[in-house]
């Protein structure tokens, strides 16, 4: 799967889900918001079992598809970015999320929050432009 939304957008239909979404759950996969691309839109789900929510917003879809990512690691990875267009692209075993124009500081206490195991980060101290969320 892979995508191009604006950064507004994204921010905007991510934050709706985090109302929804576990922080503390004994179920993984409910603090986790599942995308889906297909068409022109991408479509947000998450829910706790007893609430859910479904929104979308307008996307350049390149490869439609879904799959689930940890809703609130990808909020806050997005909102570090400028506004811009954000691109998502699902490989074989994760998610990679981009920013053309991202250039961005981040402090080391920003970064150890945010990125996990993105090689663009090891090989720049400072500077930024992808992140890979591993499932």
């Amino acid at each position: 799967m892979e995508f191009t939304v604006s950064r507004a957008d994204l921010v905007r239909e991510l934050n709706l889900s985090q109302g929804v979404v576990e922080k503390k759950t004994t179920i993984p996969i409910l603090s986790n918001v599942l995308v889906e691309a297909d068409g022109d839109t991408i479509r947000l789900t998450a829910t706790d079992l007893e609430l859910g929510i479904r929104c979308s917003c307008p996307a350049r879809v390149k490869k439609s598809g879904g799959g689930t990512i940890p809703a609130r690691r990808l909020l806050d990875y997005v909102r570090l970015l400028p506004d811009s267009d954000v691109q998502v692209k699902i490989q074989e075993n994760h998610w990679r999320v981009w920013c053309a124009v991202a250039r961005e500081r981040a402090s080391p206490e920003c970064r150890a929050k945010v990125f996990r195991s993105c090689r663009r980060c090891r090989r720049c101290s400072r500077r930024f432009q992808s992140v890979c969320l591993r499932r």
